[in-house]
């Protein structure tokens, strides 16, 4: 069983400390070098639940990418609304317009509260949290503008011209593509980091309770084990590799977003040590160097490849036990 540690997550340096042995962890042992029917039924039913295919909640970032998308459209669209089939329509315009300045501002906020959301505990006082803390405000400060924008639109409605609503929504979109869309693409790439560390504990919390009881079944005698044991090895080999791919990604955030010359964070992470078995046994590939969201995206699919193996482990023994 792998020893589990408690590290930082945006630390260059990482300072790693033992953690508290897992609670769940089930003292499964073998009975004179046979299993029990009751045994049996408590090691499927473990296999079964450690098996169960991760909900990859990255899922929710590509939701907000999408809406972002959505909206970028529509601002263009309107921007572009010269000759091009778009109504002259005033009012049709200024209403198309005042919808855009709120879907900006829904989704502003709702990009505020999701990096609010990712906030731990144990970053307080670091860099991190400073970090968050500038980009709040600043997504603060954009939401005001959009505020303003829609104030002042309904200020002047009555008088504006087909040109004054053209002129407006080029303002627009020139002062989201400069502040809020570099904005957007470093919120969300802290935001896709935690998702992926959260997706991780809980990986290597279940390959650390899967290698137990397999130990269990080969200690036990149990013929047709080996095969077992093969699978298992895969599933190290593609955690292992999406812990580099993660590490690499939250790396590439710090040198990217994070002062280099600003107290070193301290933010906790249930992943194993580096000089766990997983390394041990597969050395730790270098990923490809690529994009925060690129590498996220590798990390998700090695985890997402050990869990379909922990299901064929659970077909396996299912088979074993029978």
């Amino acid at each position: 069983m792998i020893e589990k540690v408690k590290c930082s997550v945006f630390q260059k340096s990482r300072t790693c400390r033992p953690a508290s042995q897992d609670a769940l962890t089930l003292g499964l042992a073998p009975s004179e070098g046979r299993f029990s029917g009751k045994l049996n039924l408590c090691i499927i039913v473990l296999f079964s639940v450690c098996a169960v295919l991760l909900p990859f909640t990255a899922l929710g970032a590509e939701s907000a990418t999408e809406k972002l998308q959505g909206t970028q459209t529509i601002v263009e669209t309107l921007v572009g609304a010269k000759d091009e089939g778009f109504s002259d329509d005033i009012g049709l315009r200024t209403e198309t317009f005042r919808q855009v300045v709120d879907l900006a501002i829904n989704e502003a906020k709702n990009v505020r509260l999701q990096v609010l959301a990712a906030e731990r505990a144990d970053e307080v006082g670091t860099s991190t949290l400073a970090w968050r803390d500038l980009a709040v405000k600043r997504l603060d400060a954009i939401l005001g503008s959009y505020e303003s924008e829609k104030e002042e639109l309904k200020a002047h409605e009555a008088a504006l011209t087909l040109e004054d609503i053209r002129a407006r929504a080029a303002s627009f979109k020139a002062r989201r593509d400069e502040t809020y869309l570099p904005l957007y693409e470093e919120v969300m790439s802290y935001v896709l980091l935690r998702k992926n560390e959260s997706a991780l504990e809980i990986a290597f919390d279940r390959w650390g309770r899967i290698e137990k009881d397999v130990a269990i079944l080969m200690s036990g005698g149990l013929k047709g084990t080996f095969g077992l044991k093969m699978l298992f090895a895969s599933t190290t080999t593609h955690l292992s590799a999406a812990r580099s791919s993660y590490e690499a990604a939250q790396e590439k955030f710090e040198n990217i977003y994070i002062a280099v010359d600003a107290p070193a964070a301290t933010s906790t992470s249930a992943l194993p040590a580096a000089t766990s078995s997983l390394d041990k046994q597969t050395g730790g590939a270098e990923p490809m160097d690529v994009s925060i969201k690129g590498l996220v995206k590798q990390s998700f699919q090695s985890v997402k490849d050990a869990y379909r193996i922990f299901i064929e482990m659970s077909s396996l023994v299912r088979k074993l036990l029978s």
